[in-house]
Order: C-alpha cells, then structure tokens, then sequence
C-alpha cells in the first residue's frame, strides 16, 4: 500500500485525488467523540493530518491531559475524509494506548515529599 501524506493547508488538499468531505476541525470533534466512549475521558483528537491511503482519511493525533499530567501523545486514530466515519480501534490498540499512558503517569505523576 502507497501512503501519501499531505499538509491540511487548502492549497495541499487541492492536490489531493479525492476531495476530503468533512474539514479536519470535524474530523477532530468526531475523534474525541469515540476516544471519549471507548479509550477514556482523558482523551481528545488534535492537530489532524490528511492521508491518501486507500481512501482518503484524516489521521489525528491522539492525547492525554488529565489535570496537571500531559498533554502526552498516546497513538493516532483515522477518519473516513469522505463520511466522517471513525475507523474503530481493536482491543489490542485501546491496550496499547491506555498502557502508553500508564506508564506516561508513573513516571510523570507527582509524588509526595516523604
């Protein structure tokens, strides 16, 4: 499979085979939707990136902020550019990203002075 990978400037999205439907602020909004309801509350989509692979997604990057912890980068997620549709996440990726995460906060969290 051939990846392209394209800027989310207008200009770079013209250059695109397929126009992308929905904008990457949508493509956000639907990310942290689904983050919210299967991988935790801590969890939002940002700084989308289209992608031609065999279709036309936007690629958002996904994030940890919990109080004073984070952001930290825990993983991506991908959009259908043409529906909006979430491509869901397997078990073994929400894993991946929750023990990312974990490990984020052990060695991040604040520990008391003894």
């Amino acid at each position: 499979m051939t990846v392209q990978v394209y800027e989310t400037s207008s200009e770079a999205q013209r250059k695109l085979p397929v126009k992308p439907l929905i904008s990457g602020e949508q493509a956000v909004h639907n990310a942290t939707n689904y983050l919210l309801r299967h991988v935790g509350m801590y969890f939002r989509g940002t700084e989308p990136t289209i992608l031609q692979l065999d279709k036309v997604v936007w690629q958002v990057l996904v994030v940890f902020k919990r109080h004073s912890l984070g952001p930290f980068h825990a993983g991506f997620i991908d959009i259908d550019a043409a529906t909006g549709d979430v491509f869901p996440l397997g078990a073994q990726q929400i894993a991946f990203i929750r023990n990312r995460t974990d490990a984020f906060i052990a060695l991040n969290a604040p520990h008391p002075e003894p």
